[in-house]
């Protein structure tokens, strides 16, 4: 019997170790999709699209429909006060800064035509035309 026990105990720290090995894995290879959906964005490139593993990820948990929810109201806002509004939020930004994560988002996003920065600092949803 204790020996059945022993060998349980070690399959079961076995696949522990594997489960570990495996999340690390996948959290590198989550931050390597993310900076390639950073440079998607900022190039113009829906990364939702560009990237199968990014497509089944549900839209609103990326950066860019998280800010683009905040903007929809069309009130101007800094940086500053957008990623401490990104942070209540529980944004998970992966050991990014969260400065940079924002801005450079931000300006991938006004490549669309849709949203601008203003001369004192401010992005805003632009006004659509119809």
């Amino acid at each position: 019997m204790l020996s059945l026990q022993a060998n349980y105990k070690k399959e079961r720290e076995e696949l522990l170790q594997s489960l570990k090995e495996g999340q690390d894995r996948l959290q590198a290879l989550n931050g390597a999709i993310a900076g390639i959906d950073q440079v998607l964005v900022l190039e113009g490139v829906n990364p939702v699209v560009a990237t199968t593993t990014a497509s089944t990820m549900p839209e609103d948990k990326s950066l860019s429909a998280l800010l683009a929810t905040l903007l929809s109201d069309g009130k101007a806002r800094t940086v500053d006060e957008l990623v401490d509004t990104v942070k209540e939020s529980g944004f998970d930004f992966e050991g990014k800064h969260p400065t940079r994560a924002v801005g450079f988002t931000l300006m991938g996003m006004s490549r669309g035509g849709k949203y601008a920065k203003s001369a004192d600092g401010r992005w805003k949803l632009l006004k659509e035309i119809f």
